[in-house]
């Protein structure tokens, strides 16, 4: 959601039709908002019409700044409240469970999930509308999930299991810092318990965001128009006119653009010329020559280095900071930005977009003629921001040394913290930004990869990355597709590899894979390469185990012989399950659980876990030692070989020994090569 300042404009002079236009094109979305709280569309309607007739006449309350569509809610949420008040309804059943416990819920947990996950608001703007804490939302969002999701909170778990767990939401919302989202995602792939939580989480997250538009009856926003144009005629209202102030607006667009025209050319032979000296960043250059950037040069100097901002491009994905950074010491050192550590922005909340995916740039040694051994330039991405123009306020509080053992910046960035060195020091600067919009193209083209239909949606084109999005069939029968992953895409013999994790899920519901920016090369074909299939298979088997036996018991599943042994440590009961055959093995990891003879699930809570790494050609890794994210290549597949739980009784702290092995299926990577051609306009 973002400001809107012509449309609170036109608030402010009373153009109706400007509401009108805008609540009909967001009729769908609010009409599904307004069928949480009545079922009835005659109801819905007057909601409709008491909320636009409100927006109307509250115009006196809009300020310049002022979130339009947040205030907009808040009015609807409130008719809402009136209308479930005044019109008592008999419960509503649908085939769809999740809706049907919503609707019962307490209104302070319905009205924060539907606000977060129908309307896809953020926290802060939920807290906003409410009129609570943000920690209230949070711990609504919570109770609300938890009273949905029948399976969600009834495992014992070791207390940084909750920590992570109270960052679910933030993970599955894209919203988490990139630090706690990689603690996050390695305790998931080790914790069975987390694995079955967030399972349950997301089945309720998924439920909410997949439910589509409802059927909206046949001149619903014509019977609201003209019960609202009645209204205004009995008012005898008269629209104000704008006409000169449209010339004026007109004429000074035109000076604007006269003068913009005039100013870039001489920029583009200004940076036209840098580029041939190889003085600068050939990214940036374009920049700067296409007029999408300016030359900022702050600098601040602090313990005798000197940081200076260079410039600052910023679209609808992030928002990229180029910097140089000189060391004016005797030791003539060379010093980097660690965006992970001694990185703030001041005014984060009111300046960054939290709720976009966030990029992650290394910083990049400068090439070029004049390159000195005590200067590193470089660029670092920081989340988009939230308005169309404004001023990010950095501020540094350490660099990261450049050392002569470190073959890269990320190997830098990624080293024990106790390894690094750094100087500490004071650097702020106030850096202006403006937000340019991206070329987007409809694409509709559908295909099919190893048996599942994939649909191209859209491509973006924009200053700092391109954006692929794209959906495909998540149901196969027992297969259930997780992930779709795509390597690189290539224009012209450019071949552009995906971003860090290689794809997020978008705001609308599809997927999207970045690349780097392909904005001034007008691409007229680009080939896509995919790189793997992630899927869960569903297959349920029940194993007999012996809870009194001291001697591995061993199963056989899909060819793999299997070993569970109870182990006794001292007072405490443990179980190990053991799965080391590794070669020939369809399958990565088991979704599995332990039972008593009455088929009660028993809670487990992790000891250890181990596994092996293995790429597409049989290479393996040593899992202490690669770093997924360090690495440039195609991430191996983990193969689970051994896992130590204890486990307890519901509502008891005594650790038990099974009777049942019930496994619900298992999780694989099928590696594919496939590459599709897409034509573009």
């Amino acid at each position: 959601m973002q400001t809107n300042p012509i449309l609170i404009e036109s608030v402010k002079e009373k153009d109706m039709k400007s509401i009108l236009d805008w609540f009909d094109s967001k009729r769908d979305i609010f009409y599904k908002f307004a069928w949480n709280y009545n079922k009835d569309p005659k109801v819905i309607e007057d909601l409709f019409y008491n909320s636009i007739m409100n927006i109307y006449d509250g115009n006196r309350k809009l300020k310049k700044n002022t979130n339009f569509e947040a205030w907009v809610i808040s009015i609807f949420l409130k008719e809402c409240w009136e209308i479930q008040k005044n019109n008592q309804e008999e419960p509503f059943v649908t085939d769809n469970v999740i809706l049907n416990d919503l609707s019962q819920l307490e209104s302070k947990y319905k009205d924060t999930i539907i606000l977060s996950y129908f309307m896809d608001l953020p926290h802060d703007q939920v807290a906003h509308i409410l009129q609570v804490p943000i920690q209230a939302v949070k711990t609504n969002l919570l109770t609300g999930i938890q009273l949905l999701s029948k399976d969600f909170g009834n495992t014992t778990q070791q207390e940084d299991c909750k920590e992570f767990q109270n960052q679910f939401f933030d993970y599955l919302n894209w919203s988490l810092v990139r630090e706690k989202k990689i603690d996050l995602e390695i305790h998931i792939h080790t914790c069975q318990s987390c694995q079955r939580v967030l399972g349950s989480v997301q089945n309720v997250v998924l439920t909410l965001r997949e439910v589509g538009n409802l059927e909206i009856p046949n001149g619903f926003m014509k019977h609201i128009t003209s019960k609202v144009n009645e209204t205004l005629t009995r008012r005898l209202l008269v629209k104000k006119k704008r006409t000169i102030k449209s010339i004026v607006l007109s004429s000074l667009l035109g000076i604007i653009l006269v003068v913009g025209f005039f100013t870039n050319g001489f920029g583009y032979l200004y940076y036209s010329w840098l580029d041939f000296r190889q003085l600068e960043d050939e990214q940036m250059l374009g920049y700067l020559k296409s007029g999408l950037g300016e030359p900022l040069n702050l600098e601040e100097e602090s313990n005798g280095i000197k940081v200076k901002i260079k410039t600052a491009i910023a679209d609808e994905y992030q928002t990229l900071i180029y910097f140089e950074i000189e060391d004016t010491n005797e030791e003539s050192n060379k010093y980097m930005i660690n965006v992970f550590d001694g990185v703030y922005i001041e005014n984060e909340r009111d300046i960054l977009d939290d709720r976009s995916f966030p990029f992650f740039n290394f910083p990049i040694e400068k090439i070029g003629q004049e390159k000195n051994e005590n200067i590193f330039s470089g660029k670092f991405s920081l989340l988009p921001i939230s308005q169309e123009s404004g001023t990010i306020k950095l501020k540094l509080t350490n660099l990261l040394k450049v050392t002569e053992d470190s073959s890269s910046p990320e190997e830098l960035i990624y080293r024990n913290y106790n390894e690094r060195e750094v100087v500490v020091g004071d650097w702020s600067f106030d850096i202006p930004v403006t937000k340019h919009a991206s070329v987007e193209q409809e694409l509709n083209k559908q295909i099919e990869i190893d048996g599942v239909p994939i649909t191209f949606k859209k491509i973006y084109f924009a200053p700092t990355t391109t954006v692929l999005e794209y959906d495909f069939e998540r149901m196969q029968g027992q297969k259930h597709i997780n992930e779709i992953r795509i390597q690189s895409l290539e224009n012209e013999g450019k071949i552009s590899k995906a971003h860090l994790y290689g794809y997020h899920y978008s705001r609308n519901g599809f997927y999207q894979s970045s690349f780097d920016s392909h904005y001034f090369e007008k691409p007229k074909e680009i080939k896509v390469q995919f790189s793997s299939i992630l899927s869960f298979i569903e297959d349920r088997v029940t194993f007999d185990l012996n809870k009194e036996s001291t001697s591995p018991q061993t199963i056989e599943y899909l060819g793999n012989t299997i070993s569970i042994n109870n182990i006794i440590d001292g007072e405490r009961k443990r179980v190990e399950f053991i799965d080391a055959q590794v070669e020939g093995r369809e399958y990565e990891s088991l979704h599995f659980e332990f039972k008593t003879e009455n088929d009660e699930p028993l809670n487990m809570n992790y000891h250890s876990s181990d596994g092996v790494l293995i790429d597409r050609n049989g290479k393996t890794y040593d899992q202490t030692e690669y770093n997924y994210f360090m690495s440039n290549t195609e991430p191996p597949r983990y193969f689970q070989t051994k896992i130590d739980v204890e486990l307890f009784e519901q509502g008891s702290n005594e650790g038990v020994f099974p009777d049942k092995l019930q496994i619900h299926g298992y999780s694989t990577i099928n590696y594919i090569d496939d590459v599709v051609e897409i034509s573009l306009d």
